[in-house]
């Protein structure tokens, strides 16, 4: 019955229920998306916010979200759309850092020395196994699994997961310090 209940504002259509849920789960949701994808800044939530509240009203309208197949509470299905959302956002777009970008994408040749060079001391303050694993495939120009190998991992897609949260950790470091 609780998800029923928690379904009426949609179902009602008064939009100063649904501003009201708009704004209560607004904070939480904000909170959530901050502790588990910390690379997100304040803007791209409200937007990510705004989709996934779009998306749950859709949803109810559309009756693919109703009070017999709601299993959770609405926060948490909303909840649910907002990291889906987030995951999305995260894994399109680029490096925020122009330097990131000229380095995960273009030729060496490409970038200045200043600017490798900043680069180079960024992930030296990485600290191992993070400094180690993308100079190996950055610099060393090394395969997936040559790293494994080298690193004592037990497959390519290890160093793989290795190799692209070192590259978020770069990436928040770079975004944080100013290096011009």
């Amino acid at each position: 019955m609780r998800q029923i209940k928690e379904l009426k504002p949609f179902l009602s259509g008064k939009e100063s229920e649904i501003a009201k849920l708009y704004h209560i789960y607004r904070e939480p949701f904000f909170a959530f998306i901050h502790k588990n994808n910390a690379g997100i800044g304040e803007e791209d939530i409200k937007e990510i916010y705004q989709e996934s509240f779009i998306a749950l009203w859709k949803n109810i309208r559309d009756k693919r979200l109703t009070g017999e197949n709601l299993q959770a509470s609405l926060k948490t299905y909303l909840f649910g759309i907002g990291k889906r959302q987030s995951s999305k956002h995260v894994r399109d777009r680029k490096p925020s850092h122009p330097l990131l970008y000229d380095f995960a994408v273009l030729p060496e040749k490409e970038i200045g020395k200043e600017e490798k060079e900043i680069i180079i001391q960024a992930i030296e303050n990485l600290g191992k196994p993070c400094s180690q694993v993308l100079t190996l495939f950055y610099l060393e120009e090394k395969s997936l699994k040559e790293i494994a190998g080298i690193m004592g991992y037990k497959s390519e897609q290890v160093a793989k997961n290795k190799r692209f949260s070192c590259m978020e950790n770069l990436k928040i470091r770079i975004n944080k310090d100013d290096f011009y």
